[in-house]
């Protein structure tokens, strides 16, 4: 039973000085932390009073060439932003009147293609080489007028072609 007693006594102690020991190491710990904290504070204080004072003595005009580089590069960024913006304007509308351009070239070339086979005489049928004969001189002129339209339109393109793209300066 004594050592009962003893064993008692030695937890009823020890753990009291193990909570003891924990909370003083944690004050201990925390009034470190707490020092950190003032020093970090103090600094931080410094400096911010040390800008403040170089932001009240900085002069305004030493800024002035600053902002007037900077607007004169804005303007030119947005110039050649307005110049790249009309150059793919030009392009959508040249790419379109390409496509326009092979769609009648396409077409064209269909109604010739269709002509050709239904000019293919037939054996016995000399009438219809009289009427393809009256028809022929008819029909060669209207493809001559309409190459000329479409060689008319290839030349305006390829004339727009060779002028550089005018871009919008504001």
């Amino acid at each position: 039973m004594t050592t009962l007693i003893v064993v008692l006594v030695l937890v009823s102690v020890g753990v009291p000085a193990a909570f003891a020991f924990a909370h003083w190491h944690l004050q201990k710990r925390d009034r470190i932390r707490l020092r950190l904290h003032k020093g970090r504070s103090r600094l931080l204080g410094e400096e911010i009073e040390q800008r403040v004072a170089e932001l009240i003595q900085y002069d305004d005009e030493l800024l002035a060439p600053a902002l007037f580089d900077a607007r004169g590069a804005l303007d030119e960024l947005h110039v050649a932003m307005m110049d790249r913006h009309a150059h793919i304007f030009n392009s959508h509308d040249l790419a379109h009147l390409q496509r326009h351009k092979i769609a009648i070239q396409q077409h064209a070339l269909s109604q010739l293609l269709a002509r050709d086979i239904s000019e293919q005489p037939s054996a016995g049928d000399e009438r219809d080489e009289r009427q393809a004969d009256s028809t022929e001189s008819d029909a060669s002129e209207a493809p001559r007028d309409r190459q000329e339209r479409i060689e008319g339109l290839l030349d305006k393109i390829s004339e727009s072609q060779k002028t550089p793209p005018r871009g919008r300066r504001s």
